[in-house]
Protein backbone atom coordinates (compact mmCIF):
# COMPACT_ATOMS: atom_id res chain seq x y z
CA UNK A 1 0.00 0.00 0.00
CA UNK A 2 1.17 3.80 -0.74
CA UNK A 3 1.05 6.14 1.76
CA UNK A 4 0.32 9.57 0.73
CA UNK A 5 1.65 11.45 3.71
CA UNK A 6 3.08 10.72 7.36
CA UNK A 7 1.68 13.04 10.14
CA UNK A 8 4.07 13.56 13.12
CA UNK A 9 3.04 14.48 16.74
CA UNK A 10 5.43 15.12 18.93
CA UNK A 11 5.33 14.24 22.77
CA UNK A 12 6.70 12.11 25.51
CA UNK A 13 4.85 8.81 25.90
CA UNK A 14 3.25 7.81 29.39
CA UNK A 15 1.17 8.88 31.32
CA UNK A 16 3.20 11.20 33.50
CA UNK A 17 3.51 13.81 30.41
CA UNK A 18 -0.10 12.92 28.64
CA UNK A 19 -1.74 16.22 29.82
CA UNK A 20 1.34 18.78 29.56
CA UNK A 21 2.18 21.50 27.53
CA UNK A 22 5.07 19.81 25.59
CA UNK A 23 2.40 16.70 24.53
CA UNK A 24 0.12 18.76 22.50
CA UNK A 25 1.14 17.36 19.09
CA UNK A 26 0.17 13.58 20.18
CA UNK A 27 -3.31 15.60 21.20
CA UNK A 28 -3.40 16.49 17.48
CA UNK A 29 -3.02 12.75 16.39
CA UNK A 30 -5.05 11.47 18.66
CA UNK A 31 -8.10 14.30 17.60
CA UNK A 32 -7.28 13.05 13.69
CA UNK A 33 -7.46 9.73 14.75
CA UNK A 34 -10.66 10.15 16.49
CA UNK A 35 -12.53 11.71 13.57
CA UNK A 36 -11.35 9.16 10.55
CA UNK A 37 -10.91 5.14 10.39
CA UNK A 38 -7.34 4.42 11.66
CA UNK A 39 -6.03 1.38 12.19
CA UNK A 40 -2.69 0.93 14.91
CA UNK A 41 -0.54 -1.02 12.69
CA UNK A 42 2.81 -0.85 14.76
CA UNK A 43 3.51 -0.29 18.63
CA UNK A 44 6.54 -0.75 20.54
CA UNK A 45 9.44 0.85 22.57
CA UNK A 46 10.11 3.11 19.30
CA UNK A 47 7.11 4.22 17.21
CA UNK A 48 3.00 4.08 17.22
CA UNK A 49 1.74 4.00 14.20
CA UNK A 50 -1.50 4.50 12.71
CA UNK A 51 -2.59 3.78 9.44
CA UNK A 52 -5.99 6.43 8.93
CA UNK A 53 -8.04 6.97 5.89
CA UNK A 54 -8.09 10.52 5.46
CA UNK A 55 -10.44 11.90 2.21
CA UNK A 56 -9.89 8.77 0.52
CA UNK A 57 -6.19 8.90 0.94
CA UNK A 58 -3.78 6.54 2.88
CA UNK A 59 -2.23 8.21 5.36
CA UNK A 60 0.20 7.09 8.42
CA UNK A 61 0.05 8.87 12.20
CA UNK A 62 3.20 8.99 14.27
CA UNK A 63 3.45 9.64 17.79
CA UNK A 64 6.96 8.74 18.64
CA UNK A 65 7.76 6.61 21.78
CA UNK A 66 11.52 7.78 22.36
CA UNK A 67 10.68 10.67 23.94
CA UNK A 68 11.27 14.44 22.95
CA UNK A 69 14.98 14.67 22.57
CA UNK A 70 15.14 11.18 19.91
CA UNK A 71 11.81 11.74 18.55
CA UNK A 72 14.08 11.82 14.82
CA UNK A 73 15.10 8.00 15.46
CA UNK A 74 11.26 7.34 15.18
CA UNK A 75 10.67 9.70 12.20
CA UNK A 76 13.92 8.07 10.16
CA UNK A 77 12.27 4.46 11.28
CA UNK A 78 9.16 5.32 10.17
CA UNK A 79 10.34 6.88 6.75
CA UNK A 80 12.61 3.89 5.68
CA UNK A 81 10.26 1.51 6.82
CA UNK A 82 7.28 2.91 4.67
CA UNK A 83 9.44 4.53 2.06
CA UNK A 84 8.18 8.17 2.84
CA UNK A 85 10.02 10.97 1.53
CA UNK A 86 10.47 13.64 3.93
CA UNK A 87 8.94 16.46 1.98
CA UNK A 88 6.17 14.74 2.61
CA UNK A 89 5.94 14.51 6.41
CA UNK A 90 4.12 16.95 8.44
CA UNK A 91 5.41 17.49 12.03
CA UNK A 92 2.74 19.04 14.39
CA UNK A 93 5.05 20.27 18.21
CA UNK A 94 4.54 22.96 20.77
CA UNK A 95 6.02 26.93 20.50
CA UNK A 96 6.70 29.09 23.67
CA UNK A 97 6.78 31.33 21.06
CA UNK A 98 3.78 32.02 19.73
CA UNK A 99 0.94 32.91 22.00
CA UNK A 100 -1.14 30.13 23.36
CA UNK A 101 -3.49 28.42 20.76
CA UNK A 102 -1.88 30.47 18.10
CA UNK A 103 -0.97 28.15 14.85
CA UNK A 104 1.61 28.63 12.30
CA UNK A 105 2.20 26.40 9.26
CA UNK A 106 5.90 26.47 7.07
CA UNK A 107 7.03 24.43 4.84
CA UNK A 108 10.59 24.19 5.88
CA UNK A 109 12.47 26.04 8.24
CA UNK A 110 14.95 25.44 11.73
CA UNK A 111 14.34 24.04 14.80
CA UNK A 112 13.59 27.04 16.67
CA UNK A 113 15.40 25.70 19.61
CA UNK A 114 12.76 22.74 19.90
CA UNK A 115 14.61 19.78 20.98
CA UNK A 116 12.27 17.29 18.83
CA UNK A 117 12.60 19.26 15.79
CA UNK A 118 16.34 19.16 16.08
CA UNK A 119 16.42 15.66 16.24
CA UNK A 120 14.50 15.32 13.56
CA UNK A 121 16.74 17.64 11.98
CA UNK A 122 20.02 15.86 12.49
CA UNK A 123 18.27 12.82 11.50
CA UNK A 124 16.17 13.19 8.24
CA UNK A 125 19.55 15.90 7.02
CA UNK A 126 17.25 18.25 5.44
CA UNK A 127 15.02 20.77 6.44
CA UNK A 128 11.90 20.57 3.88
CA UNK A 129 9.45 19.00 6.05
CA UNK A 130 6.02 20.41 7.20
CA UNK A 131 6.07 21.64 10.65
CA UNK A 132 3.08 22.89 12.24
CA UNK A 133 3.81 25.16 15.27
CA UNK A 134 1.22 25.04 18.42
CA UNK A 135 1.43 28.12 20.54
CA UNK A 136 1.98 27.19 24.15
CA UNK A 137 2.92 30.61 24.91
CA UNK A 138 5.83 31.73 28.45
CA UNK A 139 4.48 32.15 31.65
CA UNK A 140 3.37 35.60 32.79
CA UNK A 141 3.97 37.71 35.82
CA UNK A 142 0.10 36.49 36.72
CA UNK A 143 0.63 32.91 36.46
CA UNK A 144 3.89 32.64 38.23
CA UNK A 145 2.58 34.44 41.36
CA UNK A 146 -0.52 32.50 41.44
CA UNK A 147 1.54 29.16 41.42
CA UNK A 148 -0.18 27.89 38.20
CA UNK A 149 2.86 27.40 36.56
CA UNK A 150 6.63 26.35 38.30
CA UNK A 151 9.25 29.72 38.01
CA UNK A 152 12.43 27.38 37.50
CA UNK A 153 12.85 26.77 34.03
CA UNK A 154 11.42 26.36 30.41
CA UNK A 155 11.59 22.54 30.79
CA UNK A 156 9.22 22.80 33.78
CA UNK A 157 7.21 24.98 32.18
CA UNK A 158 6.71 22.83 29.64
CA UNK A 159 6.02 19.56 30.96
CA UNK A 160 3.14 21.29 33.28
CA UNK A 161 -0.54 21.06 32.40
CA UNK A 162 -2.22 23.99 30.57
CA UNK A 163 -4.35 26.49 33.39
CA UNK A 164 -8.28 25.65 33.70
CA UNK A 165 -7.91 29.28 31.53
CA UNK A 166 -5.62 28.06 28.21
CA UNK A 167 -7.42 24.65 28.40
CA UNK A 168 -10.81 26.07 26.30
CA UNK A 169 -8.37 27.79 23.92
CA UNK A 170 -5.99 25.04 23.40
CA UNK A 171 -8.67 22.42 22.98
CA UNK A 172 -10.28 24.90 19.99
CA UNK A 173 -6.74 24.97 18.48
CA UNK A 174 -6.08 21.61 18.49
CA UNK A 175 -9.64 20.94 16.53
CA UNK A 176 -7.95 24.09 13.95
CA UNK A 177 -4.79 22.15 13.98
CA UNK A 178 -6.36 18.48 13.07
CA UNK A 179 -8.12 20.74 10.41
CA UNK A 180 -4.97 21.96 9.13
CA UNK A 181 -3.10 18.76 8.80
CA UNK A 182 -6.65 17.30 6.78
CA UNK A 183 -5.68 20.02 4.19
CA UNK A 184 -1.55 18.92 4.39
CA UNK A 185 -2.50 15.89 3.95
CA UNK A 186 -4.35 16.66 0.94
CA UNK A 187 -1.34 18.52 -0.53
CA UNK A 188 -3.59 21.86 0.02
CA UNK A 189 -0.35 23.04 2.26
CA UNK A 190 -0.26 26.50 1.30
CA UNK A 191 -4.62 26.71 1.68
CA UNK A 192 -4.01 25.19 5.44
CA UNK A 193 -1.13 28.44 5.65
CA UNK A 194 -3.63 30.96 3.80
CA UNK A 195 -6.44 30.02 6.65
CA UNK A 196 -4.63 29.11 9.86
CA UNK A 197 -1.97 31.15 9.96
CA UNK A 198 -3.75 34.16 10.56
CA UNK A 199 -4.41 35.77 14.35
Amino acid sequence: MIFMKLLVGLGNPGSRYADTRHNIGFWVIDRIAGQFPVQQIVSDAVIDVYQATIDQSQVLLLKPQTYMNLSGIAVQRAIEDYDIAPHDIAVVYDDLDLDVGRLRIRKKGGHGGHKGVRSILEHLETPNFVRLRMGIGRPDSAMLESGAVPRQSVVEYVLHPFTDTELPVIREAVTHAADALRLIAAGQVDAAMNTYNRA
